[in-house]
């Protein structure tokens, strides 16, 4: 009697790579816009320490 060879079925294998490709979309979604409020709040710090040298 011959065992049956397991292995993951084509749609197993498409069903898997589409879900990593949702969450690594929704994770790069999330990164960029964490990268643009960072740049945002260092520009509005360096903007406060120019300020605060002009007073000086």
């Amino acid at each position: 009697m011959r065992k049956k060879q397991q292995a993951f079925t084509l749609l197993e294998i498409m069903l898997v790579v589409t879900i990593i490709a949702i969450l690594m979309g929704t994770a790069i979604y999330k990164l960029v816009g964490n990268v643009e409020i960072a740049k945002h709040t260092a520009v509005s710090a360096d903007v406060q320490a120019l300020g605060t040298q002009l007073k000086l």
